[in-house]
């Protein structure tokens, strides 16, 4: 009986391919999406692409797109479903505080009106206290703008050209409540000189007079002396010159 060689005539599954395996005859090997036949032997790192190596036995490049369409399409509609979902808890968290901002504007029309009504109650106080203060303004009118009655004048006997402090003419009006103004007119000399409120700057030695006329009833005026003299030595009860600390006392 005569044997005839026919050597491998089954396929062989070698799994994923790998371009570092050396293959044979008849060998199948599957890629990502699609299934391809060896056809020759000692087939190593030719690409499966190479027909001259390999034959395509079935090709799922569409149908792998297909898929990642269809879960890309599906990750979308997942997607969508849950921006609608998160809208809808967006409107409701709206419509939530729509109606606390309706319940807080409620609350501050009802202050409002209260606040309208203190405010008028206020107001008619406010008014009352106009009157009064202004019958009571006229009458504190009535007394500042009243004219004095008498006058009284008072002025230093003389004032040393040494004299640090500052004198004045002072004026005493009746009644009390009468401002105090009053024109302190010079009339004569040019020793001494009056500010607007009577008090008095030395310029030299002598004698100035003086008018003093209160401006609410000048009818009560009154003239005065004024005497500034050179500084005198001041002496004891005996005739002796009187010491301050072992120095002469000078006024």
């Amino acid at each position: 009986m005569t044997k005839i060689p026919l050597g491998k005539i089954a396929f062989t599954d070698k799994g994923t391919y790998s371009n570092t395996v050396k293959y044979g005859r008849f060998d199948f090997v599957v890629t990502e999406d699609s299934c391809y036949l060896s056809i020759k032997d000692e087939n190593n790192g030719h690409p499966v692409t190479d027909t001259a190596w390999w034959r395509c036995l079935a090709r799922g490049t569409q149908a792998t797109e297909a898929a990642k369409k269809a879960l890309l399409e599906a990750i979308r509609a997942s997607n969508a479903a849950d921006n609608l979902i998160g809208a809808a808890t967006t409107a409701e968290q709206a419509a939530t505080r729509a109606n606390v901002s309706a319940n807080d504007a409620d609350i501050a029309k009802a202050a409002a009106e209260q606040a309208t009504i203190r405010a008028d109650t206020i107001s008619g106080e406010a008014s009352k206290k106009i009157v009064e203060m202004d019958a009571l303004s006229k009458t504190v009118a009535g007394y500042i703008n009243a004219a004095p009655v008498r006058m009284l004048v008072s002025v230093p006997v003389s004032i040393s050209t040494k004299n640090k402090l500052r004198q004045k003419i002072n004026i005493t009006l009746f009644p009390s409540y009468c401002l105090k103004n009053a024109l302190y007119q010079r009339i004569s000399g040019s020793s001494v000189d009056a500010d607007p409120s009577g008090t008095l700057t030395v310029l030299g030695t002598g004698k100035s007079t003086f008018y003093v006329i209160p401006t609410q009833n000048t009818e009560l005026w009154q003239k005065v002396d004024v005497t500034i003299r050179t500084p005198l030595i001041r002496l004891t009860g005996n005739g002796k010159i009187r010491l301050n600390g072992g120095k002469i006392r000078i006024v």
